[in-house]
C-alpha cells in the first residue's frame, strides 16, 4: 500500500468537495480501472489486482493505491514511477469525468449510496451538496493540471503486509 496525504487546507482557494474530486480524477486516470499502469501489471502478472482509494479525514485527504502482488519490488518500483511522472492527458479526462457523471447519476437509483453520500456531505462538509451533476461537469481539465502540479507526490508512505513465515 502506497498513501499521499494532502491537506485541505494547503488548497485555500478550493472546497473540501473539489479537491475530493481533483483527487478522485488524478489517481482514477494514473491508478484505477482503465489505467495504462493497472492493465500493464495485470497483463504482465506482476499483480494479482491492483486498487486504489481515498479516505477523508478532517480536512486531510489520503488517497491510497492497494496491490496484491508476489512481487513487491518491482511492482512498488512502478508505482513509485507512476507518482514521479502522473499523467493528465484531456482524453483521459473527458473520460474520466463522463465517467463521474453517469456513476453519479446511476447512484441515485441505491437508496444506501444516496444515504452514505447525504452522511459524507454532513461529515466532511457540513452541508448537503445536491448539486454534484453540475459541479463535475464545471471541473475543468485546467484547474485539475493545476491542482495536480501543486502535490508533491514524493511525499509518501509505504506500506508493506506479508504473509507469518511458519
Amino acid at each position: 500500500r502506497v498513501a499521499i496525504k494532502l491537506r485541505v487546507d494547503d488548497y485555500k482557494d478550493l472546497t473540501m468537495l473539489k479537491v475530493l474530486l481533483y483527487t478522485r480524477i488524478i489517481i482514477n486516470i494514473n491508478f484505477g480501472m482503465c489505467s495504462d499502469l493497472r492493465n500493464e501489471l495485470i497483463d504482465k502478472e506482476l499483480v494479482h489486482e491492483i486498487n486504489c482509494g481515498i479516505n477523508e479525514l478532517d480536512r486531510i485527504i489520503i488517497f491510497q493505491i492497494y496491490a496484491d502482488t508476489d512481487y513487491k519490488e518491482e511492482t512498488l518500483q512502478r508505482i513509485y514511477n507512476q507518482l514521479d511522472n502522473m499523467i493528465l492527458d484531456k482524453k483521459s479526462f473527458a473520460r474520466t469525468i463522463n465517467a463521474n457523471i453517469a456513476s453519479t447519476i446511476l447512484d441515485f437509483e441505491d437508496i444506501e449510496i444516496v444515504n452514505e453520500s447525504i452522511q459524507n456531505d454532513l461529515l466532511y462538509q457540513e452541508k448537503i451538496t445536491d448539486n454534484k451533476k453540475e459541479i463535475l461537469e464545471s471541473i475543468t481539465y485546467e484547474d485539475v493540471l493545476s491542482f495536480m502540479e501543486k502535490i508533491d507526490f514524493k511525499n509518501r508512505t509505504t506500506f508493506i503486509m506479508c504473509p507469518k513465515n511458519n
